[in-house]
Parts: C-alpha cells; structure tokens; sequence
C-alpha cells in the first residue's frame, strides 16, 4: 500500500497528540501529505454566539496540531457535522490512503475500549484506519 496522503482528526485530547506523532513518524517514512480535520459536532442549542466561540476553538486545536507535528505542511479544515460522517466524508472528497485516529478523544471514557467516533469510521470507512490507542 502506498500512503501518500493521510487524514488526522483533531480534537485537541491527550489521546490525539498521539496520532499526530504517529502521522510525523509516517510523514518521514513515506513522505506523505497531512490532512488535519476539527469537527464540531453539530448541536440544536447552539446560537451564533456559541457558534463563533465554538469555530475559534476548533481553529485554536488545528493550530496547535500544526505546531506539534511542524515542519510538516498540512491542510486544515474547520467543520460543523457529525465527527464521524465528517471524518469519512472528508477522507474521500480529499481522496486519503489512510485515516489516523486516536482511539479515545475528548469524549471518550477509559472504560470503553473505544471511543464511538473511532468504532463508527472503523465500521463504516471505505479508507483505510488506523486506530491509535
């Protein structure tokens, strides 16, 4: 399989700047390009205000993903959906090999083997996975 392009959702969790140092080791095995994804999950409750606050922190997150795993140039997209359709959506409009995700995120639990946006782009993606734990 050649990996020439990867996909890393962020979510800004302990367990995600370990998938940001795998997609760094495997940037400089295979010299592939970096897709950095915030999904902000889409809520009813939320007014423009909370909308706003809510994309600046989503942008924050990218900009510290970006900095953790420099001098690696990436794209970055901000997003309102739902985490894992997004995640599935945007690895196949950007066509990636492989989709690299931390097992857990912010809203994972320890007492879950996996958290529910993992286990559903696992289930469901037509791309590769690989699951971080």
């Amino acid at each position: 399989m050649e990996i020439k392009k990867i996909l890393v959702p962020v979510d800004g969790s302990k367990y995600n700047y370990k998938a940001l140092n795998m997609a760094r080791s495997m940037v400089e095995q295979f010299n592939c390009k970096v897709i950095l994804l915030n999904v902000i999950e889409i809520n009813s409750i939320y007014n423009s205000d909370m909308l706003t606050l809510l994309k600046e922190q989503g942008k924050k997150v990218l900009e510290e993903a970006r900095q953790f795993i420099q001098p690696i140039e990436t794209e970055e997209y901000c997003i309102f959906g739902y985490p894992a359709d997004e995640i599935m959506k945007k690895a196949q409009e950007s066509n990636v090999d492989l989709i690299v995700i931390a097992k857990r995120g912010l809203t994972g639990l320890d007492k879950y083997l996996m958290g529910s946006i993992a286990s559903k782009v696992v289930k469901h993606s037509k791309t590769p996975v690989l699951v971080i734990p």
